[in-house]
């Protein structure tokens, strides 16, 4: 609790976006020495780290030449959303993400539940908005799990939720996420106004050479900023005409379907109930 800031109602670590993760810690170890210490610079450091290794982790299970490990690797480090976000420090661990995706295709067992456990209350105790969608990921996972692959009884998929799902919520109590109490969200605007545009994969926003930026809707919408850079948008289009002319993709990219369910609903979620084609309204 930090009954100083936004006197005279007081906030906390978790809403003050000091990652609690960290924050938490360090207050117990230095609470009484009177110093200037910050961590966000150690914790950029940190997200950049964790971008490379979670990427790597994830392309270890998809690619088996060193070479296109490292150069898909850079990639994600040079992923224009990514760089974009160092001016939101906790928002800045787009690593987490990569994570779940990790532990999405790795093999199971039951050192992997205890990790997505972990992952999940970790995340938590980062940023709330990174946490719900590592729960999401999660999810479908799980469901994957118990409905397609029939890998996992669905009692077992149910403790592993009751645990992530309870982790989560006493991560939160613990950081100050509930200092407002429960009806706190009636009070909260913005939904709508920081939304993602429908341009927002192509649309540079001045970060592109050769790309002109787009306009958006009037407010907030570039913090929907989600250019995948000129290089990324040339490889899809490549894959896709690659993956148009494979025969029986679809048999094995259907086992993932609780995954795509969860993706489409980000980025409808993502999308808002404003949604914007440039500077204009479509719905």
């Amino acid at each position: 609790l930090i009954r100083g800031y936004g006197a005279p109602l007081g906030s906390s670590v978790a809403l003050a976006d000091g990652i609690p993760l960290v924050a938490i810690p360090a207050k117990l170890a230095f609470a009484k020495i009177q110093s200037q210490l910050q961590y966000l610079g150690a914790w950029l450091l940190v997200a950049h780290v964790l971008q490379a290794v979670a990427a790597w982790l994830l392309l270890r299970r998809l690619l088996a030449d060193h070479v296109q490990r490292v150069l898909g690797t850079l990639l994600f480090l040079l992923m224009p959303a990514f760089c974009d976000r160092w001016g939101h420090v906790a928002l800045s661990a787009h690593g987490l993400l990569l994570l779940a995706f990790a532990l999405y295709v790795a093999p199971s067992s039951r050192r992997l539940l205890r990790l997505w456990v972990l992952l999940v209350v970790g995340t938590a105790l980062i940023h709330p908005y990174l946490a719900a969608m590592v729960l999401a990921i999660a999810g479908a996972w799980l469901v994957r799990e118990v409905i397609v692959t029939r890998a996992m009884a669905w009692w077992r998929a149910a403790a592993v939720a009751g645990l992530c799902a309870g982790g989560l919520l006493v991560a939160w109590w613990i950081s100050g996420m509930f200092v407002y109490g429960w009806g706190a969200n009636e009070l909260v605007d913005g939904y709508g106004l920081y939304s993602l545009n429908l341009n927002a994969l192509f649309n540079p926003a001045g970060r592109s050479r050769f790309l002109k930026p787009l306009p958006y809707l009037d407010g907030a919408q570039w913090e929907g900023f989600a250019y995948l850079g000129l290089g990324v948008l040339g490889t899809w289009l490549l894959a896709a005409c690659l993956l148009a002319a494979r025969r029986g993709w679809w048999t094995s990219a259907r086992r993932h379907w609780p995954l795509l369910v969860v993706v489409v609903g980000c980025l409808l979620f993502a999308l808002s109930n404003e949604v914007a084609w440039n500077d204009h309204t479509v719905v």
